[in-house]
């Protein structure tokens, strides 16, 4: 029962990020102590003022990091470090699933800011849900279809630096012929005669032999079978 009532005091958090560079058990470890939460799902023209009026109702704010793009606007997300373990509890317990600007923000667990995490990890240092998101939304930036432009420009691209191999406009007509004739038993130097395929097909055959055999030494029983097939075969 006490060591229930102990886990329960832990802090809890889905969320692990594999970027963090710690194993899953020192992120957790981590989370034990840290100060910092992390706030997602803010209106991208939330203010720092409210932010700061809001959170301020759990603790003594130390600093405020907003989450930014590369154009230097709102992600929709931000960092609050807060000056003890427990007024970051008081953050998570309390403020989360409240509603800023007229949507329900979520409040986590962070294991501490670093530079570089103000920005967002997908296109243009937007959040991967917004370009993953297929339904508009008022509050957060539409960006999907822009990013499946650039997906698919990107792949054209690419297609097109390999020759085409993929059905770019690029591609060669003499190099499908010259795929087609390579694998062709009736062209060029694949024209085996019957004389080379029994030798080919006897080398594969000895090759799968070789590996049985391999595979059933490494059998308790291997031994005994090779000892019985020895005598068999001195019998005969």
């Amino acid at each position: 029962m006490a060591s229930f009532l102990y886990d329960s005091l832990q802090p809890q958090s889905l969320y692990y990020d594999k970027k963090s560079e710690l194993s899953e058990q020192d992120y957790k470890k981590r989370l034990e102590t840290t100060t910092t939460v992390y706030v997602g799902n803010l209106h991208f023209q939330t203010r720092e003022s409210a932010l700061y009026e809001l959170f301020s109702r759990a603790g003594q704010i130390k600093d405020l990091i907003m989450g930014i793009n590369k154009e230097g606007q709102s992600a929709g997300f931000c960092f609050v470090v807060y000056h003890t373990h427990e007024e970051a509890r008081i953050a998570v317990e309390y403020i989360s699933q409240t509603k800023l600007n007229d949507r329900v923000i979520r409040v986590d667990w962070d294991y501490g800011f670093k530079e570089g995490r103000q920005f967002g990890r997908g296109m243009d240092g937007y959040q991967k849900r917004d370009q993953y998101r297929q339904q508009n939304d008022s509050g957060r930036h539409n960006i999907h279809q822009q990013w499946k432009e650039r997906q698919q420009q990107q792949f054209q691209e690419r297609s097109n630096s390999r020759g085409g191999f993929r059905g770019g406009n690029n591609y060669n007509q003499g190099q499908r012929e010259g795929y087609k004739g390579r694998f062709n038993n009736n062209q060029g130097n694949h024209n085996f005669d019957e004389n080379s395929q029994n030798r080919y097909k006897k080398s594969y055959n000895q090759f799968r032999n070789e590996q049985k055999e391999r595979s059933n030494s490494s059998s308790p029983e291997y031994p005994k079978k090779k000892r019985q097939q020895q005598d068999d075969e001195n019998d005969d």
